[in-house]
Parts: C-alpha cells; sequence; structure tokens
C-alpha cells in the first residue's frame, strides 16, 4: 500500500474545468458530427452529467473499471466512455492502472490512489505525437498573435490566416 493520503476529491466534487479541459468541450476528433456533437453536449450540459456519472461508477466500483465496462454499465459508446475518462485522467481526477482486463487498462477514482504503489499508477496519460504537435502549433500561433496585436507583423495575409486559425480554436 501506498502511503499517501486520500486526495481532495474524497470529500469534494471536481470543478466542470476538471471534466472538460479541451477548449471547453468535451473533446473530439477532427471531424466535423465529433465537433457538432462535442459542442452540442457541452452546451446542453450532456457532457458534464456523463462525467460526473462516471465518477460516481468509479466510486462505487474502488478496484477500477476499464473503458468498455463503464461503457456497459452507463450505456456509453466507445467515444463516450474511453474519450470522458481520458479527461478525467488528464486532470488527475482518475488514474490508470498498468493492469488490464480484456488488453484494457483499469482506471480507478482518485480518490482510491492511496491503495496503490507508484509502480502500478499510470498517473500522466500519454502524449501522442500529434497532441505534442498540436500544442506546439498552439504555441506557435500564440506567439504569432502576440506579434499581430502589437503591429510587429503587417502582412495581411499572416494576419488573416492568424486571425482565422486563432478564431477556430
Amino acid at each position: 500500500m501506498n502511503s499517501d493520503q486520500p486526495n481532495l476529491f474524497d470529500n469534494q466534487e471536481p470543478s466542470d474545468d476538471d471534466l472538460m479541459p479541451y477548449a471547453g468541450t468535451a473533446g473530439f476528433v477532427d471531424q466535423p458530427a465529433s465537433k457538432e456533437r462535442a459542442k452540442r453536449e457541452t452546451a446542453n450540459g450532456k457532457a458534464i452529467k456523463r462525467a460526473r456519472q462516471i465518477l460516481r461508477t468509479l466510486a462505487q466500483h474502488p478496484e477500477g473499471l476499464t473503458y468498455q465496462q463503464v461503457g456497459d454499465l452507463l450505456n456509453l459508446h466507445h467515444g463516450q466512455s474511453s474519450g470522458a475518462l481520458s479527461i478525467l485522467h488528464q486532470n488527475g481526477v482518475v488514474f490508470m492502472l498498468h493492469k488490464k482486463i480484456n488488453r484494457c487498462h483499469v482506471y480507478v477514482h482518485s480518490n482510491q490512489r492511496y491503495k496503490y504503489e507508484d509502480a502500478e499508477r499510470i498517473d500522466e496519460p500519454a502524449s501522442t505525437v500529434a497532441r505534442r504537435r498540436r500544442e506546439e502549433l498552439e504555441q506557435l500561433l500564440e506567439l504569432v498573435m502576440e506579434q499581430v496585436r502589437t503591429a510587429r507583423i503587417t502582412d495581411p495575409r499572416i494576419i488573416e490566416c492568424a486571425l482565422q486559425l486563432h478564431n477556430d480554436h
């Protein structure tokens, strides 16, 4: 057993920001239907409700659950359960175990963290090449936008492109 004590989520609900880190939405893949769904479910509160439902379910299963088990229990499709778990993992509301069931990692509510050794847990989600590239491009866009705001970049083509990218963000 780990000597860490239970964390702040033991007696406190996470904020909405802890449940939806992707530009204020539940996250989406680069497809119009996925983006529309994420925005719609964010606007109508369904994404937050789902994340809280998943957290309650994990709290009732201290041994943890895979995305498949969560989906089966809550009648969610793969994208809904795995996407929500990924967001919760990214924000430290849940953690993942190295242990797998049917080739799927087990996710555990953070209030159970003290029960697991460091070597059993995966505290940080994997960072894909695409994610790192997107983060680097976002940093570049912010630098360009700063140069546009301070009038250091004056080429209208660059300004138009930067503003379009910034607005799509």
